[in-house]
């Protein structure tokens, strides 16, 4: 059953940082040592498992458990996700849709516009 987080983008010093761990990846089929591979389409960043994947589920071992962890610093998440503070992640069996979320993108789209009028000197409208 797919499941649907919402967290944020961390600030790191080498850029933006992802991190997703425990039991709501290793139900979808994320556990440690898998392969998988990052790949990026409309404005989303989608994990999918590979076995000839770049990028390798880490582990954490727990009360006697290993729970997955992915962790995704990148400077390419800096350019992908600009100015979006939260993002949903859509966890489905073998593959994780990473986007902005919806009030994000809601907020930016709004800046733009009452950026661009008062540019132009339009009448802001309430």
């Amino acid at each position: 059953m797919p499941t649907l987080i919402n967290t944020t983008v961390q600030k790191h010093k080498r850029g933006s940082r992802i991190w997703l761990e425990g039991q709501r990846i290793q139900r979808e089929g994320f556990l440690p040592g898998l392969r998988y591979t990052i790949s990026e389409k409309d404005s989303c960043l989608i994990l999918s498992i590979c076995e000839e994947g770049s990028h390798l589920i880490s582990r954490r071992h727990r009360n006697g458990h290993d729970l997955p962890i992915i962790d995704l610093t990148n400077r390419a998440l800096e350019t992908l996700f600009y100015g979006v503070e939260r993002i949903r992640v859509l966890v489905r069996r073998g593959c994780i849709i990473i986007s902005a979320h919806y009030q994000c993108l809601e907020r930016k789209d709004r800046e733009v516009r009452i950026t661009n009028k008062i540019r132009a000197n339009t009448p802001l409208s309430l």
